[in-house]
């Protein structure tokens, strides 16, 4: 759960700096980005996990991937910083809860994929 809140609050994080003389970066370029910062909060997340950690670490980032429209839209929404954080992170979470609808349906249905018995 802590992975999921730090993952979210490295969107409105990104849009500070942009609004505060950082780089600028082109929506896809912003959203991949916040992708990448959450790998290694990820990555730690599978490494406390147990003995499961790569299986944990691939959904992590399978999942992620869901959010990556979420996060395009909202960038490009927020228009080089100048429409201000608030209305482009609620804009995110907005389409978070839908993209977090989209992957539960999706990964419903996933086969399961069954390891060695211990």
């Amino acid at each position: 759960m802590i992975r999921i809140i730090l993952h979210t609050l490295a969107f409105p994080a990104l849009l500070w700096l942009e609004r505060h003389g950082g780089p600028r970066l082109y929506p896809a370029r912003a959203a991949l980005a916040w992708y990448a910062i959450g790998v290694p909060i990820m990555a730690i997340e599978a490494a406390v996990s147990g003995r499961e950690w790569f299986k944990t670490l691939i959904q992590s980032l399978i999942i992620a991937l869901f959010f990556l429209p979420a996060a395009y839209f909202s960038f490009r929404y927020s228009d080089g910083g100048r429409r201000g954080i608030w209305k482009p992170f609620l804009l995110f979470l907005l389409l978070s809860v839908i993209s977090g609808f989209a992957a539960a349906a999706v990964l419903a249905r996933a086969p399961e994929v069954r390891g060695k018995p211990s």
